[in-house]
């Protein structure tokens, strides 16, 4: 019972409506108040203002229904027990006055102010005055009622105690009243200052940007994310209109709205497109909504990066849209669990035969288009373990059964929570033709370069600068020894090429690089070290735009064989033209050289004739030696230039010689003419072998010994030396030297000569030293001498090693 008093006195509360629960308060406070004064006057009534007593008829019925007020307000009707609070009181108090005929000479006329200030703390301020010119007609009416004689007359008006009574009731419940509205007042005032720091609070840290603006549509407030967003100061953006930070084209495209209609309790959202300071562009979505003040708060929220978002979407959902309906690559979206189709583009319809409404809600195998069923399961296995497929190679069908080769790549996608793969799959039917076009055509071009002595190449400029060879076909390893990757490896071309032509090539190379095409004969060193001639037709590959060389292109062609066939044709020529001059100097010498033993002949004939016509028969034994002597000499001669005539044309067969076996053997030859002289002959030991015709390098040997010998002089201590010195292109040189007269340098040449003696009393034809040029040059060698008048001579010569 208890319980239910203190629940009962206790002002009600509402969770969640703290000024309903405000009110209630204050209702409860006037009810215990206006309950409270009527307790009290009743008792007053009853001990001291006896002639009063009436007044309970009024006092009484205000009882229940203050209890169903409290009752009423405590089921939450809070606003509607004030208002009945309200205009009960003034009903009861008018009541009161117009009964009793105090009029407005009454104490009760001070109630009024109370129901007035009740009015405003209940209900609202204009309530309350709408309660106080309902007062001031009640007053009104009263004055001409009491004046018209209508109200009860009064013979004895309120007593001292009942207008103290009446007026400390008064002054008590005004005072209450007031401290309500103070109490009210104050919890406003902090409610509001509270309301503010949290708004500024809230205003500040809000992560979208807040404008306050006013009734004149002018930005008075802006938080920081706005002036971070638009990229202007505080001093820019305030006492200014929202609409000039708005792009010129949106506001042409959607014009500000009426302010009556933004003027709406519900928040009215808008895109906009803002500009900022540096001229970039800002999508926003702008929420306006009206304030209980007058003045109006958007809520700019930046969308930008949300927009790029959703246009790249948009874009990419877009470009899948039309990559899958025209891309050329048949694609599909199945099931992975049952294989059945989901969507298919056109490709594939133009790839299976199949129509997209054949197609759809059917699986591959259905439609029969695996040529081997297995091959699906096998990509579903690499899908599942890795996710994707790439370029997995099979055979399908098409509709009539024809073979397709083809590459499938695929991925798992969701769709509607169900495992799907999109596959990608390429007809490649054609290009396997080609690709086994191809294989049998470099196959042909493999056999033809293996046969051919020239290739083609193209060169590129590398990060590094450096020109480097990217290409080449044809006789590359045939000419150079090395693959193409061994070939850059070991540094390309320029490593390739003959020490002694690297300066050509350091010009040819100048040539490309001031864009000129360049046709060159150069040599290169093959892998086996052996040197080729080529001949290169290299262009250039220009870059207008950077005015620079970036490449090279052309072709080497293996010229060596041509270089070979023109030197010996060089040689040739010069061999012939040697000959030619050689035969006129042998005609002209055979003719000289034999025409004197024929005068001799003629001569000692005539002579011969008129001797023995005189009998003179010492003269006639003297003619006939003179005539042999003659005839002798001729048959010398011709027997030299037989011999002569036979180098070269007559050969044995060559064989491997011990030069040490040539030179004791021709020493042997010569032994009467070097004992009869008295000449020391010293030879090198272990001499190399050599490889000719053994008799015909003997007649070198022994012509030579024999010339020393004869040219010794009045050398006390003639001495003749063999031996080696060093080597000449692989072949040793040979020499045989004499301590003899020597043969001035202007001679060295001519000595060779047919029938050239540098002595002409000096025995022998002139073809000794003729006929071993011939044999050392025919050996592939060379002859030379190195001599001065007075110290002897030295003749040089090479000949072919053995092996």
């Amino acid at each position: 019972m208890s319980s239910v008093v203190s629940d009962w006195l206790k002002p009600p509360v509402f969770p969640g409506d703290e000024s309903k629960t405000r009110s209630a308060y204050v209702l409860h406070v006037i009810l215990a108040l206006c309950l409270g004064g009527i307790v009290l006057y009743a008792a007053l009534l009853l001990g001291f203002i006896r002639h009063e007593i009436q007044s309970l008829v009024f006092l009484i019925p205000a009882l229940p229904f203050g209890a169903g007020l409290l009752h009423l307000m405590k089921r939450g009707h809070v606003h509607l027990s004030g208002l009945l609070f309200v205009l009960l009181a003034w009903l009861n108090l008018t009541s009161v006055v117009i009964s009793y005929g105090y009029g407005m000479h009454g104490a009760s006329m001070l109630g009024y102010i109370l129901i007035v200030i009740a009015a405003g703390l209940l209900i609202s301020g204009r309530f309350a005055i709408l309660v106080a010119l309902l007062n001031m007609l009640s007053g009104l009416f009263l004055l001409y009622w009491e004046n018209a004689g209508f109200l009860p007359g009064r013979e004895l008006m309120q007593t001292d105690l009942e207008l103290w009574i009446t007026q400390t009731f008064f002054s008590v419940s005004v005072a209450i009243l007031l401290s309500l509205v103070l109490k009210s007042l104050n919890d406003t005032i902090r409610r509001a200052s509270l309301s503010e720091s949290y708004y500024r609070m809230l205003f500040e840290s809000a992560p979208n940007g807040i404008l306050i603006v006013d009734e004149s549509n002018q930005i008075i407030m802006a938080n920081a994310v706005v002036y971070a967003m638009l990229g202007y100061s505080p001093e820019e953006v305030i006492g200014h209109l929202p609409s000039e930070f708005v792009a010129m084209d949106d506001l042409a495209r959607r014009p500000p709205r009426p302010l009556e209609e933004i003027k709406s309790p519900e928040p009215i959202e808008r895109e906009r497109v803002l500009v900022h300071k540096n001229g970039s562009l800002l999508n926003v979505i702008v929420s306006s909504s009206y304030m209980p003040d007058g003045r109006l708060q958007y809520i700019i929220q930046d969308i930008t990066a949300r927009k790029r978002i959703e246009e790249s979407l948009r874009a990419s959902e877009e470009k899948f849209s039309k990559s899958f309906r025209s891309s050329p690559d048949a694609i599909t979206i199945s099931l992975i669990d049952t294989g059945k189709f989901v969507e298919v583009n056109d490709a594939f319809v133009s790839m299976s035969g199949y129509t997209r409404e054949e197609a759809i809600g059917y699986s591959a195998e259905e439609l029969n288009i695996w040529a081997d069923v297995n091959d699906r399961r096998k990509m579903v296995e690499i899908l599942l373990r890795d996710g994707e497929v790439c370029e997995f190679e099979t055979l399908l069908k098409r509709r009539s059964g024809a073979k397709v080769n083809a590459l499938l790549s695929a991925e798992v996608i969701e769709i509607r929570d169900q495992k799907c793969m999109v596959v990608i799959t390429r007809d490649v039917t054609e290009r396997k033709r080609m690709e086994e076009e191809l294989r049998l055509s470099e196959e042909r071009y493999r056999m033809v370069s293996s046969v051919m002595s020239d290739y083609i190449f193209s060169n590129i400029q590398n990060e590094k600068g450096e020109i480097v060879i990217n290409w080449a076909a044809g006789a590359l390893e045939q000419i150079s020894g090395y693959t193409l990757e061994e070939f850059n490896a070991r540094g390309g071309w320029v490593s390739t090429v003959h020490p002694e032509d690297l300066e050509q090539d350091t010009h040819d190379m100048e040539m490309l690089r001031n864009n000129q095409q360049v046709v060159s004969e150069i040599r290169t060193i093959h892998k086996d070290g052996s040197t080729r001639w080529v001949r290169s037709y290299t262009h250039p590959v220009w870059d207008s735009s950077k005015n620079q060389l970036v490449g090279i292109y052309g072709a080497v062609q293996d010229i060596t064989d041509q270089k070979r066939a023109q030197q010996e044709r060089e040689s040739l020529i010069k061999e012939l033209e040697a000959k030619n001059a050689e035969l006129e100097q042998f005609a002209y010498s055979v003719s000289h050289d034999l025409k004197a033993p024929i005068i001799t002949i003629r001569g000692f004939l005539g002579f011969l004739e008129a001797d023995v016509l005189a009998g003179n028969l010492p003269r006639l034994q003297t003619d006939i030696r003179r005539i042999g002597e003659a005839a002798d000499k001729m048959h010398a001669l011709l027997n030299d230039l037989l011999e002569l005539s036979r180098v070269g044309r007559m050969m044995n067969e060559p064989k491997i010689v011990a030069f040490e076996e040539l030179v004791v053997d021709a020493i042997e030859l010569n032994h009467g003419r070097l004992q009869e002289r008295g000449v020391d002959v010293h030879f090198e030991c272990c001499l190399p072998v050599v490889y000719g015709d053994r008799q015909r390098l003997l007649e070198v040997v022994q012509n030579l010994i024999d010339n020393a010998a004869k040219y010794m002089g009045n050398q006390p201590q003639p001495t003749i030396h063999i031996g080696t010195h060093t080597s000449e292109d692989g072949k040793p040189i040979l020499f045989v030297r004499d301590n003899g007269i020597g043969i001035a340098p202007e001679y060295h040449e001519r000595v060779f000569g047919l029938f050239n003696k540098l002595d002409p009393k000096s025995e022998g034809t002139g073809v000794g030293l003729a006929l071993v040029k011939r044999i050392v040059e025919f050996h592939g060698g060379r002859i030379w001498i190195e001599s001065e008048t007075g110290k002897g001579s030295t003749f040089f010569f090479t000949l072919p090693l053995a092996g």
